[in-house]
């Protein structure tokens, strides 16, 4: 399975053995037999009616890449950061709480990007403390374009301690230390893609 946010709507690509009930207000499609999938994965985006939308087929893989395809794709990597107390590193950006990352320059290797966002993006220096990277699909805008950005998250413990600093022209408004239950609270105001992120993380 494969979960894509938008905003607070999450979106599951899923096989078909794999298809399952809701209680929420949920749409299904059959990718093997419906037509015109753009435009019924666009008017989801739209409805103010669903906010889950389940997308099944024989073939997992070829709907993963068909679906990417409907929107321009970015690929970036970024970090839960923990100190010595076990603090989690966390930035507000434009209003909402997340974590630091940022896009994959050309060439860049994704651990590398990590760690040179979290530097840039809040002054920490970080290091990788498990090398596999849980992985979140989230739908956005930008300029008037859909985007389907892929990023790869690393669990990271600060390094050479430094004072926290926001990126401003990043549009970072805070970065803060912040505890275990305080990152669980502000991350159910914020985007719902993060809330499996953390879970993961702090198992």
């Amino acid at each position: 399975m494969y979960k894509v946010f938008f905003k607070n709507k999450e979106i599951n690509l899923i096989n078909r053995t794999q298809v399952f009930y809701s209680d929420r207000k949920t749409t299904f499609i059959d990718f093997d037999i419906v037509e015109k999938i753009h435009q019924k994965v666009m008017d989801f985006l739209k409805s103010k009616a669903y906010y889950h939308l389940v997308i099944f087929s024989e073939d997992l893989p070829q709907l993963k890449n068909d679906f990417f395809n409907l929107f321009s794709q970015i690929t970036a990597a970024g970090g839960v950061v923990f100190n010595s107390e076990k603090e989690i590193l966390m930035i507000k950006k434009r209003g909402s709480w997340d974590f630091p990352k940022g896009k994959t320059e050309e060439g860049e290797d994704l651990e590398v990007t990590a760690i040179r966002e979290i530097k840039e993006e809040t002054g920490i220096n970080a290091l990788i403390i498990n090398s596999t990277p849980y992985k979140t699909y989230h739908i956005y805008t930008e300029k008037d374009e859909l985007m389907i950005k892929t990023t790869y998250w690393y669990k990271m413990e600060q390094g050479k301690k430094s004072k926290p600093k926001p990126e401003e022209k990043e549009g970072i408004e805070k970065v803060r230390w912040v505890s275990k239950e305080k990152a669980i609270r502000r991350i159910e105001n914020s985007f719902l893609g993060l809330r499996y992120l953390l879970t993961d993380m702090l198992r």
